[in-house]
């Protein structure tokens, strides 16, 4: 799979050129004849490698020695990773135009040519190639040079060979783009205001995060990276944060359910900040208050386990040191969601000129422990009701249906023998309709329970039901 950053033939409705004719630097060159001044622009008709538009460059090179030219085309903000690559097609009007090629302009102020790449012809960027009058494709491993740069501009340049001359070609269908930045259903995106664009690489299990942004603050609204991937429904999100960047007040790493990319979204999530400690921290709307609550028990050391859940509309969190012992929620918030859903991951500089370097591994995404019941004729049901479960006795896990004749506030609590509260399956708001729950006999800490008899409570609509079920080891 190909991640295309930029794809531009020229044509309506791909990007166009920022600048027309416009020097970045030169020496040694002047209009050709005719001309007020060097060319470098769109033109429709003629010499288009595909569709009708191509990029047209014209100018005398004088023959003066290390004569060169840099023409502003495109402006971009893309980051370079290590498997980044630019392909471009040139064809020569000239025998010099044959030293034409489209050059990077990257955030530290340095040129790609200046990197000395050498492209997949086995020649430098700059050297001449092609045949008058023919379309040459040209591809470049930009990442191998420039990774960890971030691309601003799109340039068209030349280096002279001391040979006075006029200067022609056209260069068209010009791409930059990485392969497998991270795999399908995942994506990612920066939420908000950040001046450096951050990216996601998947590689041995891997999430490494590349992340710019300031972080989260108060009515200033989100700015961060986000790795995630859309799911409707309830869902359980599992990482560890192997390691991650300490660069400012602000930097963060996390897991995150999210109403939108929007940087003032609804959403949840545990997020560690290395100069603060833990927190669960939210906002119950779009475009509502950011709300947090610190958990001084939890280290704020990597590796550490974090875990986000969505069941209707609460959300959970969760932290463990093993991945295997989890506890109770650190901390449950009611988010009125949508169905569908963006969960994952989340990093921040804390600075604006800087990027944080954040790798997560064991990234599990699995619906949650409830699901709807198909409702027969989509009637909705005219009483509550909660069904024996099925199986019982139980080994590994056991169903109940719910029937809710009107939205509710529900909750769903497994007791043992003596009345204590071992297990919560479900709390929330859900209806109307049919609805399956299931209870692995686990209690809330996710340790097994032994055998004997349990009560599933149902509380909603200001009623109470109850079954009994068996669960044998």
């Amino acid at each position: 799979r190909k991640d295309v950053q930029i794809k531009t033939g020229w044509e309506e409705g791909d990007p166009q050129p920022d600048w027309q004719n416009a020097l970045y630097v030169g020496r040694g060159v002047g209009p050709v004849a005719g001309e007020e001044k060097p060319l470098c622009r769109r033109v429709v008709g003629g010499e288009a490698h595909s569709g009708q538009a191509s990029l047209q460059v014209a100018f005398a090179d004088s023959g003066r020695d290390s004569s060169f030219v840099a023409f502003k085309v495109l402006g971009a903000s893309v980051p370079i990773v290590g498997s980044t690559e630019l392909s471009y097609w040139l064809r020569p009007g000239t025998e010099l135009g044959r030293r034409l090629f489209v050059d990077l302009l990257f955030d530290d102020g340095s040129r790609l040519v200046d990197l000395s790449p050498i492209a997949e012809d086995g020649l430098p960027l700059s050297a001449p190639r092609g045949q008058v009058g023919e379309w040459v494709q040209v591809t470049c491993a930009v990442g191998r040079v420039a990774e960890g740069r971030s691309l601003q501009k799109i340039l068209v340049g030349y280096l002279g060979e001391g040979r006075a001359g006029q200067v022609r070609g056209w260069i068209d269908d010009v791409q930059v783009w990485s392969q497998h930045l991270v795999p399908p259903p995942w994506d990612f995106a920066d939420v908000g205001r950040v001046t450096l664009p951050g990216y996601t690489v998947y590689q041995n299990g891997l999430f490494e995060m590349s992340a710019g942004g300031t972080g989260m603050i108060a009515f200033l609204g989100d700015s961060f990276h986000f790795v995630y991937q859309p799911v409707e429904g309830d869902v359980t999100l599992t990482a560890r944060l192997d390691d991650m960047s300490d660069l400012g007040s602000g930097s963060f790493a996390g897991v995150m359910i999210r109403s939108s990319t929007s940087d003032k979204a609804a959403f949840g999530g545990l997020l560690i900040m290395p100069r603060y400690g833990v927190f669960s921290k939210w906002r119950v709307s779009d475009g509502g208050l950011l709300k947090s609550t610190g958990h001084r028990e939890i280290s704020r050391e990597p590796p550490i386990w974090l875990r986000v859940e969505r069941e209707g509309d609460s959300v959970r969190t969760f932290a463990s040191a093993d991945g295997v012992n989890w506890g109770s929620p650190l901390h449950t918030v009611a988010v009125p969601f949508d169905s569908t859903i963006l969960v994952g991951m989340a990093a921040a500089a804390g600075l604006a000129d800087k990027r944080a370097r954040v790798t997560f591994s064991h990234v599990e995404v699995k619906p949650f422990a409830v699901s709807s019941v198909d409702g027969g004729d989509g009637s909705v049901p005219r009483r509550l009701s909660l069904s024996a479960a099925y199986p019982n006795p139980f080994n590994s896990s056991t169903r109940l249906a719910v029937g809710l004749p009107k939205r509710s506030e529900v909750e769903i609590s497994v007791f043992d023998v003596a009345g204590r509260k071992v297990r919560t399956i479900f709390r929330g708001r859900r209806g109307p309709g049919s609805f399956r729950f299931v209870w692995d006999g686990r209690d809330d800490a996710g340790r097994a329970l032994a055998s004997g008899v349990y009560c599933c409570l149902l509380k909603a609509a200001g009623k109470r039901l109850v079954r009994k079920v068996v669960l044998v080891r």
